[in-house]
């Protein structure tokens, strides 16, 4: 699951999309007693192996796995990574299942701030991820309020960006480049990257290796389109990241509001 996460750029969302589908094998319980019983038997079983064969000559380490697609999966981790030290970005996310628009919000994110506009345009959400605060502006009123800062839905915002950690060999099964193709204007390198039953191909700036669209397939389940659009590094200003000066500033507690489409 670790590596499914950390593959797609995501920490939490995928989580909460296997969880919500099944996806996850669930293994029945075993008592413990149960489980010692066994384990003693093995380990008797492998006590009388090794008093009954004589010690076998020390075989040769195997060479580590070398993938054919080497040459790829290094083009794919470097321009991936290239995006890991941007800090500062503007960007238009959408998430579509099988076609249909799920999510859609603005976001302006910087190292400790957060503003995420929903797609109606009604709200402003205003978030400081190092104070763990939050303000909602309603927009139609002028009013800004105050709202319990959720760490999960912030922590598991989808982001163009790479995590500042390096992709692993281990990672996955297959990588292919499968050419350039432009994506909201943007020049991309297109890559498939295969890992047991994940398949995901990432459109990648060029320029930034910033993901400007990723489409994810688990085997038996709908396909899922990430689209990163007007990207814009150091697009999120001090001014877009703090509520106007000339609001009406409310202390009743609000709730967040929604980033899904039609809720």
């Amino acid at each position: 699951m670790t590596k499914y996460a950390r593959l797609l750029g995501i920490t939490v969302f995928i989580s909460v999309v296997l969880l919500a589908t099944g996806c996850f094998n669930q293994t029945s319980e075993v008592p413990a007693e149960q489980e010692l019983s066994s384990v003693d038997e093995k380990q008797s079983e492998t006590d009388a192996a090794a008093e009954a064969e004589p010690a076998a000559e020390a075989e040769p380490e195997a060479a580590e796995e070398v993938h054919d697609d080497l040459e790829d999966f290094n083009a794919f981790s470097t321009l991936y990574a290239k995006s890991s030290g941007i800090q500062n970005l503007y960007y238009e996310f959408e998430l579509r299942v099988e076609g249909v628009s799920r999510e859609y919000y603005s976001a302006w994110v910087s190292e400790d701030h957060i503003r995420l506009d929903p797609f109606d345009q009604k709200h402003s959400i205003f978030a400081d991820k190092k104070e763990k605060t939050v303000q909602v502006l309603d927009r139609t009123t002028g009013v800004l309020s105050p709202a319990d800062y959720d760490e999960a839905f912030f922590n598991g915002m989808m982001s163009p960006a790479a995590f500042d950690e390096s992709l692993d060999q281990d990672m996955f099964e297959h990588v292919h480049f499968e050419g350039s193709a432009l994506v909201d204007g943007l020049p991309c390198d297109v890559f498939e990257v295969h890992s047991s039953d994940l398949n995901v191909t990432y459109y990648l700036w060029k320029d930034t290796g910033l993901s400007a669209k990723v489409i994810a397939q688990i085997t038996g389940f709908p396909e899922y389109e990430y689209y990163f659009r007007s990207l814009k590094p150091d697009g999120a200003t001090v001014e877009a990241l703090n509520p106007p000066a000339d609001t009406d500033v409310s202390q009743e507690m609000v709730i967040l509001p929604s980033i899904k489409v039609g809720q």
